[in-house]
């Protein structure tokens, strides 16, 4: 029973993991490099999150509308004043960007802000609800409901409207896009702005269960990292389902007595290597032909 307590714990983080997957494979389709910013600028706008609950005293919901806007403000303004203008250079170069955001971001935060770790107010208060022996807190049954519906919208978004079609469009081939008549550097900005936006939410809910903190993104981004290479980095649905399993199979681990949370994150990487000798695509990629 305690494993399963432990199981059922972990889909709450295993949901944020999910968020933050999804924004990178978004990220990564429009520009083809993985964002190691995408936990630093989470905290950042999740630490204006604080600022609107806390000195302002706006309400939760309300705040989380504000930070979704926010934060996909923030992808527009990083993809068309940085990511855009080097598009042309070498992958590298955008990778090297990446780790410059994640240290302007980094920086900001642990400026304007007391890095030291605090509390963070709960969308909903209340008792735990008991199944049997199992408790389950209302705030990770809110949390795991906002997600669920940040990923239909999304899954909304892409298969039936324009800006969807276009973007799958874009990314899929972005020539032929163009000849129809779609701009690509405005489907690239909306898909920054998506992906900022689910980090920005993913921020708020890991900063509900844990706390908030300078640093407490770090080990999402590597599990999120760990997640799109298991689903695969093309494949939003992987990185949903990598969320979910990266979060349970880390909390049977740990649950473990000989294995424990000491070697509960590098048994992990351990399956990624795995995943990548035998599935480099990831479990949901789509295999891509080698020459003969």
């Amino acid at each position: 029973m305690l494993l399963l307590q432990d199981v059922v714990s972990a889909l709450g983080a295993g949901a944020v993991y999910a968020l933050v997957a999804l924004a990178l494979v978004i990220v990564f389709r429009a520009t083809g490099v993985v964002n190691f910013a995408a936990g630093e600028i989470a905290t950042f706008t999740t630490f204006v999150a604080w600022e609107l609950l806390a000195d302002v005293g706006l309400g939760f919901w309300l705040t989380l509308v504000i930070v979704v806007g926010f934060s996909a403000l923030v992808g527009v303004v990083i993809y068309l004043f940085i990511m855009h203008p080097a598009l042309k250079k070498p992958e590298f170069v955008i990778v090297m960007l990446t780790f410059g955001l994640f240290e302007l971001f980094n920086g900001l935060s642990n400026t304007f802000w007391d890095p030291s770790p605090r509390s963070f107010p709960a969308p909903v208060e209340g008792p735990p609800i008991v199944i049997g022996s199992i408790f389950i807190t209302q705030e990770s049954i809110v949390d795991g409901a906002i997600a669920i519906l940040i990923m239909l919208l999304l899954m909304a978004i892409f298969r039936y409207t324009k800006l969807g079609l276009g973007f799958r469009a874009t990314t899929d081939n972005r020539f032929a896009a163009e000849v129809v008549g779609i701009r690509p550097w405005q489907m690239y900005a909306a898909g920054w702005a998506m992906a900022t936006a689910m980090g920005g939410v993913g921020g708020m809910m890991l900063a509900n269960m844990l706390g908030l903190s300078a640093s407490m993104m770090g080990n999402v981004l590597v599990f999120a990292l760990v997640a799109v290479i298991i689903g695969g980095l093309e494949s939003p649905l992987g990185a949903v389902v990598g969320g979910l399993l990266i979060a349970v199979v880390a909390a049977v681990f740990s649950s473990l007595s000989f294995i424990g949370t000491d070697l509960a994150t590098p048994l992990m990487l351990v399956i990624v290597i795995i995943v990548l000798l035998v599935r480099p695509s990831g479990l949901f990629g789509q295999r891509k032909a080698g020459l003969l």
